[in-house]
């Protein structure tokens, strides 16, 4: 269910993911500020839809294909959520596209 899925709130409060990578500039802050609010919608789509595919997982186009939307729109998110741990991206690819699982050890109760 979708209550069972995290907040993000304090994540997405506390800072980029990706200011390791621009070193803090402003204009890259400036757009994190921006994204804030849409983020956590993203997050919550993506994880439910990987978390649904199972151990088959889901690649980035097959989202975009369920969400009819390019995948620039929510490419970024997978990063951030690979990155925090929620995701991993498997050595397998499907259509030329890495597979995406979630990973329930990290983030769920047993």
């Amino acid at each position: 269910s979708m209550e069972a899925l995290p907040l993000f709130s304090s994540i997405i409060e506390r800072r980029d993911p990706a200011e390791s990578k621009h070193g803090g500039n402003m204009q890259s802050i400036r757009a994190h500020r921006k994204a804030r609010g849409k983020k956590r919608y993203w997050y919550v789509l993506i994880l439910r839809e990987v978390r649904r595919a199972g151990s088959r997982g889901k690649t980035a186009k097959e989202l975009a294909v369920v969400f009819r939307v390019g995948i620039n729109l929510f490419s970024g998110r997978i990063t951030e959520l690979v990155a925090m741990g929620y995701l991993k991206r498997l050595k397998i690819s499907r259509d030329g596209a890495a597979v995406l699982i979630y990973r329930k050890c990290c983030h769920e109760a047993a």
